[in-house]
């Protein structure tokens, strides 16, 4: 179980490589930090999503480590941002 609040995504094909997923993001994380007062936030990526893993660090989340949130779930990675 993750400690803070996550963000999550997800896309139709079509709709990648298009900035539509950093502008939400951001406009997440500042809605998180000023209207929430958010202090932290999480995300999680499989293993080997590097589309993801590249967003998440454009956004400035930084890899924790991998995780795995039950025994019936396979691991991810766990990355975290400081607002």
């Amino acid at each position: 179980m993750l400690t803070v609040p996550d963000l999550g995504f997800a896309y139709c094909t079509e709709f990648y490589r298009q900035g539509i997923a950093f502008e939400a993001g951001d406009a997440m994380l500042t809605y998180a930090k000023n209207i929430l007062g958010l202090s932290k936030v999480a995300a999680l990526t499989a293993l080997d999503n590097e589309p993801s893993m590249a967003l998440l660090k454009k956004l400035g989340f930084e890899f924790e480590r991998k995780i795995s949130l039950s025994e019936q779930t396979e691991a991810s990675n766990l990355f975290s941002k400081i607002l």
